[in-house]
Parts: structure tokens; C-alpha cells; sequence
């Protein structure tokens, strides 16, 4: 079935457009002290992030990298070799790929890479993008791919409302929390 997200970022999309989409989308989903670094001679990473408490590192390091290539394999074996060769201590290596990636496939590599490097493999896919600039983040699919938002979407998250929690809602929680 045509998705005009997955076509756009196969078709019509360059690297350093991606880089900061991919930036952004990390950004959303968690990493907020994400640094951008990107662009040639990056050193196998596109960012990257420090876990800081207070002023001092607590050493938690990840890194990011984005790709659009077909090849996808190739490209997190270079850049995982990059990694090493350049002797970054890191904790956590993200890898973002427009391809698809199998749950087996992505268990073998998360466990491979652990052998051979000691970090951690996170990868983010195709569906995952779908997933995120439809649903969850369409202002970024109208922002870098110049896709809107279907009228019924903006209706349905019109619906939505936030929370709002009650005086009891504390008392509550505790309950809660105490029967497991």
C-alpha cells in the first residue's frame, strides 16, 4: 500500500535534511540533551548524547547514527568500526535506518554488537518512522517532507485532552502503588 511518508523518505530525501529530521525525532522521544554533530568526518556518529547529574558525567555516553542507504548492514558495520577505531568510550549505540528490520535481525545484531563492542544496539526502522510522523509527531512529516496531517487526525487530537487530576488522585496513587 502507497504511504506518502515511506515514499517521500525514499525518493525525495537528502542526508543532511534526514540528519536533523532524525535529530528532532530522537529529541521527542526521550534523548533531550541530544547534541547534533553530523555532516562528513563525524567520527561514526551523527550525535550524541551525555548522561549529566548536576555538572558532573555520570559517564552514560550514546551515540547516533542515521542512515537512508539501502545497504543498511554495510553502513552500521563501517560506522560500528568507526566507533571503535576512533576509541570513543560509549554505553549505547542508536541506529536509524528508513529500511525495514526484522525483529530476528535486529536481535542478532543487538546481541553481536554486545559480543564484539560491549554497548548496547538500538535500532529504529521504517515502521517506527511511519508510526511516529503519522501518528504520533505529524507536524515534523509536514515540517521536512511537506506532508500535512489528514483533516480526520486533526479532529481525532482535537478530542484529546490532557489529565487532570483530581484532589484525591495522590491518595489514590498511593493505593495503587502499596497493592502492586
Amino acid at each position: 500500500m502507497y504511504n506518502p511518508i515511506l515514499w517521500t523518505l525514499d525518493n525525495e530525501f537528502d542526508g543532511a535534511s534526514f540528519e536533523r529530521l532524525c535529530t528532532d525525532l530522537m529529541f521527542r522521544e526521550g534523548y533531550k540533551d541530544i547534541i547534533p554533530v553530523g555532516g562528513s568526518h563525524d567520527r561514526g556518529r551523527d550525535a550524541e548524547l551525555r548522561t549529566w547529574k548536576g555538572i558532573k558525567s555520570t559517564g552514560g555516553r550514546t551515540f547516533f547514527q542515521y542512515t537512508l542507504e539501502k545497504e543498511w548492514e554495510n553502513k552500521l558495520e563501517r560506522e560500528l568500526k568507526k566507533v571503535k577505531n576512533n576509541k570513543h568510550e560509549i554505553d549505547f549505540y542508536v541506529f536509524v535506518t528508513i529500511q525495514d528490520v526484522t525483529g530476528g535481525k535486529r536481535d542478532k545484531l543487538a546481541e553481536m554488537v554486545s559480543n564484539n563492542y560491549n554497548w548496547q544496539l538500538i535500532i529504529y526502522e521504517r515502521e517506527w518512522f511511519r508510526h511516529r510522523l503519522e501518528e504520533a509527531h505529524p507536524d515534523l512529516a509536514a515540517k521536512y517532507l511537506g506532508i500535512s496531517a489528514p483533516i480526520e487526525f486533526a479532529e481525532h487530537k482535537s478530542e484529546l485532552a490532557q489529565p487532570f487530576p483530581d484532589r484525591n488522585s495522590s491518595e489514590k496513587a498511593w493505593e495503587l502503588y502499596i497493592q502492586g
